[in-house]
């Protein structure tokens, strides 16, 4: 009776995992069954986000756009670096839905050499507009600095010409450190559009300089050579508020000494 009963519980336990094992399988490929391309949960959710992502960031810029060309009023000097920095974010935004299909695809949607090409015009977009908000920075700061020139030379024809210069300087710089390096050293992108700065640690650094260490560092110089100029066209104006105050009421301040004088000696 003991050899029956360990023989079959024995064979009941081969018999539990090896059911387990085939429902696993079967649910193995009942996945793959239902999901032949494979979009799997995590990928869905971040095609919906990248989506939602891409359609507001694009939706807010036409916005801007639109009311910038329907009001004349708004076309002032000011408002021109403003809708530079409106064209370029949209720019950046329409080039997101190829992230978009990227994580739907896992895989880039377009040939090497359309990769080369967008990649440098994205990249030069990109920078542009970092380099764009530089030029905003320098602009308050020349007005902080030295108003009345500011002011003086303000006009729609400056205002283009100094916008122009981030889609000069971004382009010109991505195009040949991204589009054309790789097309002369002939590289291969992959399946991925992986480009050609990112194998080399000085390359990619120099690239994450260019696109955000530097434009940073200079927004932070300038933000701080407006406050300090700020602070002390503040403290010179109370110093003489205080000072007119003192010329106008000498009664009282001599009260305000000597109850001082007095407060001292108690």
């Amino acid at each position: 009776m003991a050899d029956i009963s360990n023989s079959t519980q024995t064979y009941s336990t081969e018999m539990f995992w090896t059911d387990i094992q085939n429902a696993s399988e079967y649910m193995n490929v009942t996945t793959h069954s239902l999901d032949p391309f494979g979009t799997t949960q995590p990928n869905l959710r971040s095609l919906i986000f990248n989506a939602v992502f891409f359609a507001l960031i694009v939706l807010a810029n036409i916005i801007s756009l639109g009311a910038f060309l329907v009001e004349k009023r708004l076309r002032t000097y000011n408002n021109y670096f403003i809708i530079n920095l409106t064209i370029l974010d949209l720019l950046v935004g329409i080039g997101l839905g190829a992230v978009v299909e990227y994580s739907y695809i896992n895989r880039y949607p377009f040939s090497q050499n359309a990769c080369k090409i967008i990649s440098g015009m994205f990249f030069g977009i990109v920078n542009a507009s970092n380099i764009n908000v530089v030029v905003i920075c320098a602009d308050r700061h020349q007005a902080v600095y030295d108003p009345i020139n500011h002011y003086i030379s303000r006009s729609k024809r400056k205002a283009i010409i100094i916008n122009s210069l981030p889609w000069v300087i971004g382009l010109s710089f991505w195009i040949g450190y991204v589009t054309v390096w790789e097309f002369v050293i002939d590289h291969d992108n992959g399946p991925y559009c992986t480009q050609r700065f990112f194998f080399s640690p000085l390359t990619n650094m120099i690239q994450s300089a260019a696109t955000f260490f530097l434009p940073l560092a200079i927004i932070a110089v300038l933000y701080v050579r407006i406050f300090i100029k700020i602070r002390k066209t503040v403290e010179r104006r109370n110093n003489t508020k205080s000072t007119n105050f003192t010329d106008l009421h000498p009664s009282s301040a001599k009260d305000t000494e000597m109850t001082g004088r007095d407060r001292e000696q108690r």
